[in-house]
């Protein structure tokens, strides 16, 4: 019986955490869709080349891609 329960809370305790991973990824998305707004508003870029650029500066200042995208919806630029 003991088992049973142990069993349950794991399962529960996995699918909790499966749950906050999904609604972080959503978020990063949210995120990231509002740089690449930002980008093609103020540069004339395309979605493509917003995101391009997105994960070019991400690469290059080797930070994550929704950290980057959270500077440039805060600042209206692309960082470094």
């Amino acid at each position: 019986m003991l088992a049973a329960h142990a069993a349950i809370a794991v399962s529960a305790a996995r699918q909790r955490e499966h749950v906050e991973q999904l609604e972080e990824a959503l978020l990063s998305s949210r995120e990231i869709g509002m740089a690449m707004g930002v980008l093609m508003g103020r540069g004339g870029v395309s979605k493509d080349e917003a995101f391009t650029l997105l994960r070019q500066a991400s690469q290059h200042l080797r930070r994550k891609l929704r950290e980057v995208a959270a500077d440039v919806v805060e600042t209206g630029q692309l960082p470094g």
